[in-house]
């Protein structure tokens, strides 16, 4: 389970980067 969320947060964080990137 930790791991699991651990991987979420890390996807989580990736997409928003993305976001930023995309928006810039």
């Amino acid at each position: 389970m930790k791991r699991a969320s651990k991987m979420q947060t890390l996807e989580h964080l990736v997409m928003k980067v993305l976001e930023v990137r995309v928006n810039f």
